[in-house]
């Protein structure tokens, strides 16, 4: 791929820059542990990938309320009933989420060449304290509260294309990206 041909690239945020398994396994291991429930790393992460998807599926509701049902509904799943502490201890974590090892320094490499932007499924004041962690000047934000939706709806890519100011073939998405036409490149983590 020819990357001189793009002058912006669009960063998913949590899970592609910020450790967000660590700060899953951190903010609901305490609330599984205090009611007798224990979950493999794995099991863990399908179960808070079907609640989150799930959550946020139906009519729009901020990420807040997105996670702060993800904790109810673990609850229900497994049997328990969590406490409005524990309900709120998953979104009130999301500050302490570190980020990757390399996040700033690539972010900073790429800076030089590429105007960058972050689109995640996310809210403003939720983000606000995550951006100082990426340790460069962000050229655009767009989140899921600002698009009142989440992806891989359009309107969150729509709203992109609109902030940025770029034709759809400048753009960079490292994320699933669904039916766009902004060019998008996957990233895991997990396989290194």
């Amino acid at each position: 791929m020819d990357f001189s041909r793009f002058k912006v690239i669009t960063f998913d945020c949590y899970g592609t820059l910020i450790d967000w398994e660590t700060g899953i396994f951190g903010a609901l291991r305490p609330v599984l542990g205090a009611h007798g429930k224990q979950l493999s790393d794995s099991e863990l992460l399908q179960l808070y990938a079907e609640l989150e998807a799930d959550a946020e599926s139906g009519t729009f509701m901020n990420y807040r309320d997105v996670l702060k049902q993800v904790v109810r509904r673990s609850g229900e799943r497994l049997g328990f009933r969590p406490t409005e502490q524990e309900i709120c201890s998953l979104p009130e974590s999301l500050a302490t989420w570190p980020a990757f090892p390399d996040t700033a320094a690539a972010l900073r490499r790429l800076k030089s060449k590429y105007r960058l932007a972050i689109m995640s499924n996310i809210d403003d004041d939720l983000f606000a304290n995550t951006r100082p962690k990426l340790g460069v000047e962000l050229d655009a934000v767009i989140t899921a509260q600002q698009a009142q939706a989440y992806k891989p709806s359009l309107k969150l890519f729509e709203l992109a294309q609109k902030r940025i100011g770029a034709d759809h073939r400048e753009c960079e998405d490292f994320d699933g990206v669904g039916e766009s036409s902004i060019t998008a490149i996957g990233r895991s983590r997990q396989d290194g």
